[in-house]
C-alpha cells in the first residue's frame, strides 16, 4: 500500500566514508596492500598500485563492501577483490540502518545515482560529493517488501548479466579479430602477401635517391639516430635487424621513404594563438581516432600560432604516432593539420603508402612501448625514431594489403558498433527495471507521494 512507502534522506539510513589520500612515497607495484582507484571499481580487483606504509584499519575495504567513485560515472559497485585500501575520490557506504536491506540499497542507489549523473552539468569530468549522496531522497518500503523486490531484481538482473557478458565477449572478439589479422600480415609472415614482383622503380631501385631526398627535408633537429638496436615483433625495429624478410619484402630505414616531422604546442599564454583555421592534433584526438583518418580536432591554432612556435602545418596523408605518456595511438591526417610535440609524424614518399605505414604501426599494439624509455613516463625519443626500420613489400602489394585491411576494418567496426549499441540498451533496460521497482510496480504498489 502507498502509505507503507516512506521517503528518507539517505544520510538518515547510512554513513558515507570518504577515502584517504595515501602518500605516493609509499606506493609500490609489487608489495603492500592494494589501493582502490576509481578505475578498479568495475572489475572489483586492484592489482597495479599497492601501499606499503602505515595505515588506519578504518580504511580497509573487504569483499562485499559498497563503493562509489566520485568522478566520472556515478555508480555503486560491490567490491569483489581481496582486502584493499579506500583511496581518495572513492567512498564507501557503511553503518546501515536496520530498516534498510543492503541489496535493496544497492539497487536503489544506482537508480538515483544514474538520475543525478544525467542531471549533472559538466565541462570535462562529472564530480560527486558525499553530501550529495547523503541528501538523496530514498524511497523506503517495509523490510518484507524490500526483500520481495530484491528477489525479483536478482532474478531479472542475473539474466541481464548473462546476456551482457555474452555481448561484451562478442565485442571483445570483434576487436580481437582485426588485431589478429594485423598480426597475420605484419608479424606471422602470412604467405598470402609474399610476392615475386620485381622491385618497384620508385622503391628499392631508387632507395639512395629517396634517402637523400627524405633526409634533406626531415626537420626534427636534436640528437642523431641512436646506435642502440631494439628488435621489434611486427615488421618494425630500431636499426637493422637480423630477421630475414619474407619473400619479396625487404627491410629499409623508414626515413629513406618518409619525411620525419615533429610537432609543437603554441604558447597557452597567448590566447591569440588559438582558435582559427589550423586543426591541431592532441592526444585525445589521436585516442578518439586511433586507426582512422582524422578530419577535425578539439582545438585549432592559426597562422599566428604557427609562426610563433615550432609547430608546422603538415599535409593530408601524414601518419601520426603518439610517443609520450599515451604511447601507440596512430592516426592519418585527412587534411592539412599540425600536431603537439606528443607525436612523431611521417610524410610518405611515392614508395610507401601512408595507409600501409598506419597499419604497420598499429600492428605493434602495446609492444610498441619496447621502443620507449623513461623512469616516470615512457616516451619514444627521436634518436630511436630516426633509426626506425620497417619491413615492406613493393608498392603494388602494399595497395593490396591496405585494400584488404580497410575492408576488414570497416566490417569489424560495424560489428563492434552493433554490440556497443546492444550494451547501451542493456544499461537503459536496467534503469527501466529499477524505475519500476522503486515506483512500486514490481510488487503492485504505486510510488509514495
Amino acid at each position: 500500500m502507498r502509505e507503507r512507502w516512506n521517503k528518507c534522506a539517505l544520510g538518515n539510513l547510512l554513513q558515507v566514508q570518504n577515502g584517504y589520500a595515501f602518500s605516493s612515497k609509499n606506493f609500490n607495484s609489487t608489495s603492500g596492500i592494494p589501493l582502490i582507484r576509481i578505475r578498479d571499481l568495475k572489475s572489483g580487483v586492484s592489482t597495479e598500485v599497492n601501499f606499503n606504509g602505515d595505515f588506519d584499519f578504518a580504511y580497509l575495504v573487504r569483499k562485499g563492501d559498497f563503493l562509489i567513485g566520485m568522478d566520472g560515472e556515478f555508480r555503486c559497485y560491490e567490491w569483489q577483490g581481496a582486502d584493499a585500501l579506500l583511496n581518495q575520490r572513492v567512498c564507501r557506504l557503511i553503518e546501515f540502518s536496520d530498516a534498510l536491506h543492503p541489496r535493496f540499497l544497492f539497487y536503489g542507489i544506482n537508480k538515483y545515482l544514474r538520475e543525478i549523473e544525467d542531471g549533472t552539468t559538466f565541462t570535462t569530468v562529472k564530480h560527486l560529493s558525499s553530501k550529495t549522496i547523503k541528501s538523496i531522497e530514498f524511497l523506503l518500503p517495509p523490510l518484507d517488501e524490500q526483500k520481495r523486490i530484491v528477489a525479483i531484481l536478482d532474478e531479472a538482473f542475473e539474466g541481464l548479466d548473462r546476456a551482457q557478458a555474452n555481448a561484451e565477449a562478442n565485442l571483445a572478439s570483434a576487436e580481437e579479430l582485426f588485431e589478429s589479422i594485423l598480426q597475420d600480415v605484419f608479424r606471422n609472415g602470412s604467405s598470402k602477401w609474399e610476392t615475386n614482383l620485381p622491385a618497384d622503380p620508385n622503391s628499392v631501385a631508387s632507395s639512395t635517391t629517396n634517402s637523400q631526398r627524405s633526409r634533406s627535408r626531415t626537420q626534427t633537429g636534436g640528437r642523431d639516430a641512436t646506435r642502440r638496436p631494439i628488435a621489434g615483433p611486427c615488421s618494425l625495429s630500431v636499426l637493422m635487424t637480423d630477421d630475414e624478410p619474407r619473400h619479396g619484402w625487404q627491410w629499409s630505414l623508414l626515413t629513406d621513404f618518409a619525411r620525419l616531422e615533429s610537432g609543437h604546442t603554441p604558447s597557452r599564454k597567448h590566447p591569440e594563438y588559438w582558435g582559427g583555421e589550423v586543426p591541431w592534433v592532441g592526444i585525445k584526438d589521436a585516442r578518439d581516432h586511433h586507426g582512422t583518418t582524422i578530419t577535425d580536432t578539439l582545438e585549432y591554432t592559426n597562422a599566428l600560432g604557427i609562426e610563433n612556435s615550432s609547430a608546422r602545418i603538415l599535409p593530408a596523408g601524414t601518419v601520426c604516432l603518439s610517443r609520450t605518456a599515451s604511447v601507440g595511438y596512430v592516426t592519418l591526417m585527412g587534411r592539412e593539420m599540425s600536431t603537439s610535440q606528443d607525436f612523431v609524424n611521417w610524410i610518405c614518399g611515392d614508395a610507401l603508402l601512408p595507409e600501409f605505414l598506419k597499419f604497420l604501426l598499429m600492428s605493434q599494439g602495446d609492444e610498441i612501448r619496447r621502443f620507449s624509455s623513461g623512469s616516470i613516463h615512457q616516451t619514444i625519443y627521436f634518436p630511436e625514431v630516426k633509426a626506425f626500420h620497417i619491413c615492406h613489400p613493393p608498392i603494388a602489394v602494399q595497395r593490396e594489403i591496405c585494400s584488404s585491411l580497410e575492408r576488414t576494418d570497416l566490417e569489424v567496426r560495424a560489428l563492434a558498433a552493433a554490440y556497443e549499441a546492444k550494451l547501451s540498451n542493456f544499461s537503459d533496460l536496467r534503469q527501466s527495471i529499477l524505475q519500476k521497482a522503486f515506483s512500486g510496480e514490481l510488487t503492485g504498489h504505486e510510488e509514495a507521494a
